[in-house]
C-alpha cells in the first residue's frame, strides 16, 4: 500500500467485472482512495479495503433513475472526480448527474456495435461522451472510434488493460521437445457468442483433418454462452468430437495453467476491441493467433510473438496454425511474447497510465 492517500475517487462500475476489480484495486494500491458503486446486487471478485455502494432499484431503468442517488451521495462526500467505465449505462450515469468532473472508460461494445443501432443511439454515445471532461480508451482502436463518434472534438487516452506477469508466466522448466505422439494443443479461452468466431475455429480444425490427416492435435475452448449447442452441433458434425473439447468455463486461478500446458493460443474473433486474453496467453510463453480485426492486432506482433489472418478466412487460419505446429517457430514466437507483455502490457505500467490520466485530469479541475 502506497503511503500517500491520493484524492477521493468515486468509480462508477460493474462489480462484477474482472476488470472493474482489477482497476479499482491497482489504483488503490497505488495510494489512489476510491470508492465503488455499482447497479451489481452483488460482487464475485475481491476487492482491497474498497467501500461498495449499492445503486438503488434493478435493471436498465437504474441508471436513468440513479442521478439523484450519484448527486446526493457526492454531495455527502469529498469526491474529486467520477471514474465510469462503459459508456452507455455507468458513463450516461455520470455525466448526466452532472455533479462531478467524470473520466469515462469505454470498454469496446459501447462505442463499437451499440451507436450502430440507429441514429438515435448515434446521436447519444456521442453525447455521453463530449460531456464527459477526458476518456480512456483500452485501445489505439477504440480511441480511434470515439474520435469518430465525436467528430474529432474528443481525444482519448489510450490506458491499456494490464497483465499480472507475476501470475501470467511461462512454465518454470518448459518442456524443449514435444514427443512424436503427443498432439498439438490448441486453447481459446472466450465468451461462447458469435462475435468471437469459435466456429471458424471448428471449420479450420476440420480443414486441417481433411489435409493433413496425420497431424494429431486437440483443440481445448473453455467459456460458455449462448453458442454452445450450436458449436457442439458443428462438432459432430464434422466428426471433430475426438480432438475438439467445449469444456465450459474455467475458474480465473485455472486460466494460467492452462495456458501453460498448451502449445498456441487462437483468438478467430470477428470483433475484438482490445484483447487482453491474447496478452495472458503470450505473458505465459505461447505463440498465438488472431484474426486481423480491431485491437487484436496491436497486441499481436505479426511474424514475431504470433501470427494474424483474415477476418473470417478459416482456410488462412488452418494454414496459421500449421505454421506455429513448427516446435522452433512457436518457441521463438513464445519467448517474444512474454517479453513483449512485460515490456509494454504489465499490470504496473497499466496502473501507472491510468495514474497519470487521473492526475492530468485533477489538474485540469484545479485550473
Amino acid at each position: 500500500m502506497a503511503a500517500e492517500t491520493k484524492p477521493h475517487i468515486l468509480m462508477l462500475a460493474s462489480s462484477r467485472s474482472v476488470h472493474t476489480a482489477r482497476w479499482a484495486n491497482g489504483l488503490r494500491n497505488r495510494g489512489w482512495r476510491i470508492t465503488l458503486m455499482t447497479a451489481d446486487p452483488d460482487e464475485v471478485h475481491e476487492y482491497d479495503d474498497i467501500p461498495l455502494v449499492r445503486l438503488p432499484g434493478s435493471g436498465k431503468g437504474v441508471f436513468i433513475t440513479g442521478g439523484s442517488f450519484v448527486k446526493k451521495w457526492v454531495s455527502e462526500n469529498d469526491i474529486a472526480f467520477i471514474h465510469a467505465f462503459y459508456a452507455t449505462d455507468y458513463g450516461f450515469l455520470a455525466t448526466f448527474s452532472r455533479c462531478a468532473p467524470v473520466l469515462l472508460s469505454v470498454m469496446g461494445t459501447d462505442v463499437f456495435s451499440y451507436p450502430e443501432k440507429s441514429w438515435l443511439h448515434k446521436w447519444g454515445t456521442a453525447r455521453i461522451l463530449k460531456s464527459a471532461q477526458t476518456v480512456a480508451a483500452t485501445s489505439q482502436v477504440m480511441a480511434s472510434r470515439v474520435e469518430e463518434l465525436t467528430r474529432g472534438k474528443v481525444k482519448p487516452a489510450v490506458t491499456p488493460f494490464g497483465v499480472d506477469t507475476n501470475i501470467y508466466k511461462p512454465a518454470d522448466a518448459p518442456e524443449l521437445e514435444k514427443k512424436a505422439d503427443q498432439p498439438v494443443r490448441i486453447i481459446s479461452i472466450r465468451h461462447l457468442h458469435f462475435k468471437y468466431g469459435l466456429d471458424l475455429l471448428i471449420t479450420a480444425a476440420g480443414i486441417i483433418r481433411r489435409e493433413k490427416p496425420k497431424l494429431k492435435f486437440a483443440v481445448d475452448i473453455y467459456g460458455d454462452g449462448p453458442e454452445r449447442a450450436k458449436l457442439q452441433l458443428q462438432i459432430d458434425g464434422l466428426g471433430l468430437r475426438d480432438c475438439i473439447t467445449l469444456h465450459g468455463k474455467a475458474a480465473p486461478e485455472r486460466v494460467p495453467d492452462l495456458l501453460r500446458n498448451a502449445d498456441m493460443f487462437i483468438a478467430p474473433s470477428r470483433e475484438e476491441s482490445f484483447g487482453v486474453a491474447v496478452l495472458e496467453a503470450s505473458a505465459c510463453g505461447l505463440p498465438v493467433i488472431g484474426s486481423r480485426v480491431g485491437g487484436l492486432p496491436e497486441v499481436i506482433r505479426e511474424g514475431e510473438t504470433g501470427l494474424l489472418f483474415g477476418k473470417e478466412n478459416a482456410e488462412e487460419l488452418a494454414d496459421q496454425i500449421l505454421r506455429l505446429s513448427e516446435p522452433e517457430i512457436a518457441r521463438k514466437f513464445g519467448k517474444a511474447g512474454s517479453d513483449f507483455v512485460k515490456s509494454g502490457f504489465s499490470e504496473e505500467m497499466a496502473f501507472k497510465l491510468m495514474s497519470a490520466v487521473y492526475e492530468k485530469l485533477l489538474v485540469r479541475i484545479k485550473a
